[in-house]
């Protein structure tokens, strides 16, 4: 074929082949410009079948107009009747090559990540899941651009597939366990395939291993990847979450969307990873910077005030003040923290209680007014969720499971509730008792709630859901999976701080109750994603306050 001239194409040389096309480099003698044209293999020349298929993917690619999709120019015919592609020929290799030379740069795989993802999002939005994304069907181009290219197994979402029922399609490795099952897929096939790619660029190689294909099909089905960490130890945590999401064994635990797995890359990017991966100030000088800050100004620091003292995320900022507050040297307060040398612990407990017990008051009552007769509830933790239990007195009937000491001590007095309690894990640096532990995830897993009720240490402007400790995060990770009815309970002035451990989204609740007070450009971003409904605050009296002071420094255990 090198050599030929094929209608206005004039082959140049051989670059690639595979099961279903092979590819050469050519120039385009009309517009004068190199171009790629995939042909048919000869031995598949006759079947109608891959025929079939080499039309579809022309036709489904040159559908899609995007950045991170390989252009379609035509589909043609050789005079000996050979269907061929062409298409844009980009300058680069394939990822599948880059692969080969181990594993990559972090901030290199997370821009080829979001190039793909950004290129699947467009073909999902078509409502075209592409079923075989892997290393080999990515281009990475000179300027360091990830295209996606073959489409050939690409399908229609709903459209019968052009395979015999109950075959599997796409290289092996890559397959979720839906496609190895040989069960109907949809795009969140595709989004299993980027994790397995994501995971292999960044430790170089592959989550699920066989010595033959079976045993390989075997563990994708059954067995869970090694932790990344223990692969490479400077892998954000964050991002070992969002491949493990995508991992999930169960479809409905993945992400629901690509879009969200961008947005959840974006964030990562942005305010937590390339700070991490970027930033040449060693965690210990940073952390003695914040300690000198605090004792000099003899005040509250606010986190938002220390990152950008600093020049770094707030995530960053809150991690660090969460190792100096286990070190006693600086007591968190609600939006930031001040100096152990600034006040006694319990001066700094009761004012935080009492600037926000107000606002926690009224997010109370008004959750209160829609429980139900006959409602099963599990309450999570925090003083917000005490509040919404010391409302409940005119529900009627309900049963309520929860480890919140201080709602605990209020519900009990009340024969209309069926309390039950369950075990959490005693936090020795707290001295609390929290929602948390293997065994208490176990039990919830085998329990299901009409409503769960779920506070947070903080609301990151994007809309995630925070907070400070990872085992209390995992925790609410698997009490949104059991509830019917999401409510989260949430002053406003929890958005931007508070908490370094992202268990959730505003979208994954039916709805947030919070204090009036969001900016209007927020709340409305907001209310894309969840119901939100904000409350006045005047309703709590100062006496009240004090009372629930008292109630919840009881509340406290004793060492």
């Amino acid at each position: 074929m090198v050599g030929r001239t094929i209608s206005h194409y004039k082959i140049l040389e051989n670059i690639g082949s595979g099961g279903m096309g092979i590819v050469y480099k050519a120039e385009d003698l009309k517009l004068k410009r190199c171009v790629a044209l995939k042909f048919i293999p000869p031995a598949l020349s006759p079947d109608s079948k891959a025929k079939r298929r080499f039309i579809h993917e022309a036709q489904t690619a040159s559908a899609l107009d995007h950045p991170n999709i390989c252009t379609i120019y035509e589909i043609d015919e050789t005079e000996d009747g050979r269907i061929f592609i062409a298409m844009a020929y980009y300058d680069g290799v394939p990822l599948k090559e880059k692969l080969g030379q181990g594993s990559m740069d972090i901030r290199q795989v997370l821009m080829i990540v979001l190039d793909i993802a950004d290129g699947l999002e467009r073909a999902h939005e078509a409502g075209i899941i592409h079923r075989d994304i892997k290393p080999a069907n990515i281009m990475i181009t000179d300027r360091g651009d990830a295209k996606i290219v073959d489409f050939g197994l690409a399908k229609l979402a709903g459209q019968t597939q052009l395979t015999k029922s109950g075959s599997t399609m796409g290289t092996v490795a890559y397959m979720s366990p839906e496609q190895v099952l040989g069960e109907n897929v949809d795009h969140r096939t595709d989004i299993w395939s980027l994790g397995i790619v994501f995971y292999e660029m960044l430790t170089g190689r592959r989550p699920f291993k066989g010595d033959v294909e079976q045993a390989l099909l075997y563990n994708i089905v059954h067995e869970e990847p090694e932790n990344l960490l223990t692969l490479r130890a400077d892998i954000p945590h964050e991002i070992g979450q969002m491949i493990r999401k995508a991992l999930s064994k169960n479809i409905d635990e993945r992400y629901r969307t690509i879009n969200e797995f961008i947005s959840d890359l974006n964030y990562f990017r942005e305010t937590i990873s390339m700070n991490y991966i970027s930033n040449r100030l060693k965690p210990f000088e940073r952390r003695k910077t914040i300690l000198n800050l605090l004792r000099v100004a003899h005040r509250e620091w606010l986190v938002k005030e220390l990152a950008d003292e600093l020049n770094v995320s707030e995530l960053t900022i809150r991690r660090d003040l969460n190792e100096l507050a286990k070190s006693n040297k600086i007591i968190r307060t609600h939006g930031g923290c001040i100096a152990v040398e600034s006040g006694s612990i319990k001066t700094i407990f009761d004012r935080e209680i009492e600037r926000n017990i107000v606002l926690k008051q009224a997010i109370g009552k008004e959750a209160a007014r829609i429980i139900k007769p006959g409602d099963t509830l599990l309450l999570g933790d925090g003083s917000t969720i005490f509040q919404f239990a010391n409302y409940l007195t005119n529900t009627g009937l309900i049963t309520i499971y929860t480890n919140n000491i201080a709602a605990i001590r209020q519900l009990s007095q009340n024969k209309n509730i069926r309390l039950y309690i369950i075990g959490g894990e005693y936090d020795h640096h707290y001295n609390m008792l929290f929602l948390k532990g293997s065994l208490t995830d176990r039990i919830l897993e085998t329990l299901q709630f009409n409503l769960v009720v779920i506070g947070a240490d903080g609301i990151s402007s994007e809309g995630y859901c925070l907070s400070n400790n990872e085992e209390v995060a995992r925790t609410n990770q698997i009490i949104l999976r059991r509830g019917k009815k999401k409510l989260l309970l949430a002053d406003h002035t929890k958005i931007g701080y508070g908490g370094n451990v992202i268990y959730g989204r505003l979208s994954d609740f039916d709805l947030w109750i919070t204090s009036r007070g969001l900016d209007d450009a927020i709340l409305k971003s907001f209310r894309r994603q969840t119901e939100v409904r904000e409350v006045n605050v005047e309703t709590a009296s100062t006496n009240n306050a004090n009372m629930t002071i008292g109630l919840l420094n009881n509340a406290r255990l004793s060492k």
